[in-house]
């Protein structure tokens, strides 16, 4: 394809990135939605495939290339920056829905708090995936890895509530022994 084609389609450079956030976006939800329709129906195990799922997507190197270019963009161009703002907010959202199905005591600050934290901890893996590192033994210490700190996350976000409930009803027990 030409430069004149493509520029007669896509005049300006964010027409352009925006066809390709929103080609690439639209590919991944729709292998996204086939696949999670095979995950369990128990919230905890369907959160476990979900991060199986995301782990292998962080090991493609067409996954780093895009992602590693996005947030390099995103840096440079306010429009990129929207794009990948919105990208996030999307799977913030669908992350939580998972914390939330495995965690249903969580509330709804939780559920968003803990999702955030594990998209953080995933993307953040993906500079330890490249060929040839040494970070990992292999794609099953990565999953192991995962898993083992989300499982951590959700135990400690509850211990957190606990404890602030026994906080709370403490304060309580004082104010009312005060009265």
């Amino acid at each position: 394809m030409s430069m004149g084609a493509i520029q007669h389609f896509y005049p300006t450079r964010d027409q352009l990135v925006a066809a390709m956030l929103e080609y690439v976006t639209n590919a991944y939800e729709t292998e996204w939605e086939r696949v999670s329709r095979d995950f369990p129906f128990n919230g905890e195990d369907r959160l476990v495939h979900a991060i199986d799922y995301l782990a292998a997507d962080i090991l493609q190197q067409e996954t780093r290339q895009f992602f590693f270019a996005l947030w390099s963009l995103s840096c440079h161009n306010k429009f990129a920056a929207t794009l990948q703002e919105e990208m996030y907010a999307h799977h913030i959202r669908n992350m939580g829905t998972f914390v939330g199905a495995a965690k249903p005591q969580f509330s709804e600050r939780q559920c968003v708090e803990a999702a955030m934290q594990i998209v953080a901890l995933i993307e953040g893996l993906m500079l330890f995936t490249a060929p040839g590192t040494r970070h990992l033994s292999s794609r099953a210490s990565l999953v192991r890895l995962l898993k083992r700190t989300v499982r951590k996350l959700l135990l400690s976000d509850e211990a957190a509530d606990l404890s602030a409930d026994t906080m709370h009803e403490r304060s309580l027990t004082l104010k009312e022994h005060k009265s």
